[in-house]
C-alpha cells in the first residue's frame, strides 16, 4: 500500500515557469514604479496630510515619515533634498535599486553573481545604517519636538 504522501502531483514545469516569471517581472514592476514614480508624480501631487497611521493617530511623525517624498525626488537625482525628508531615503533608495537590477540578470550570469557577491558584503553594514538613519533622526526629531513643546 503506497501513503499519501508519494502520491502527492508535482506542479507541470509550464507553471513552475509562470510562476517564476511572474513572481520575478512583478517584483520588477513594483520596485519599477517605485523608483520612477518621481518621474509621473510631482510632489506637490502628494496629499497635505499624511498617510502615516500613527501620525494620524498620535500626531507624531514614525521613522518612516518622509521616505515617500524622498524617494520621489530621488528619482529625480535631488539628493540633498531626499535628505533633509528622511536621511535613511538616499540608501534605502540604493537598496531598492540594487535590488530592481538583479531583476534583470537570469542567476546564472555572471554579472549577477557579482551583484549578489557585493550586496552580500554590503548589506550587513547598509542595513544598520539604514535603521541607524531612521531611528536616529525620528529621535532627533522627537527630542525636538518635545524640547520645542515646553
Amino acid at each position: 500500500m503506497i501513503s499519501d504522501f508519494h502520491q502527492i502531483e508535482k506542479k507541470p514545469a509550464f507553471s513552475r515557469l509562470f510562476h517564476a516569471f511572474f513572481q520575478r517581472w512583478s517584483v520588477g514592476l513594483i520596485l519599477t514604479g517605485i523608483l520612477t514614480a518621481g518621474w509621473w508624480l510631482p510632489l506637490e501631487a502628494l496629499p497635505s496630510w499624511s498617510g502615516c497611521l500613527l501620525k494620524r493617530i498620535s500626531g507624531w511623525a514614525c521613522p518612516g515619515c518622509g521616505l515617500t517624498r524622498a524617494f520621489l525626488v530621488l528619482s529625480r537625482g535631488q539628493i540633498m533634498q531626499a535628505f533633509q525628508f528622511n536621511p535613511a531615503g538616499p540608501l534605502l533608495y540604493a537598496a531598492f535599486s540594487m535590488a530592481w537590477l538583479l531583476q534583470f540578470f537570469p542567476k546564472e550570469s555572471r554579472v549577477r553573481a557579482h551583484l549578489v557577491l557585493f550586496w552580500e558584503r554590503v548589506r550587513a553594514p547598509v542595513s544598520l545604517m539604514i535603521v541607524g538613519l531612521l531611528f536616529g533622526h525620528w529621535l532627533i526629531k522627537m527630542l525636538a519636538r518635545g524640547l520645542s513643546a515646553e
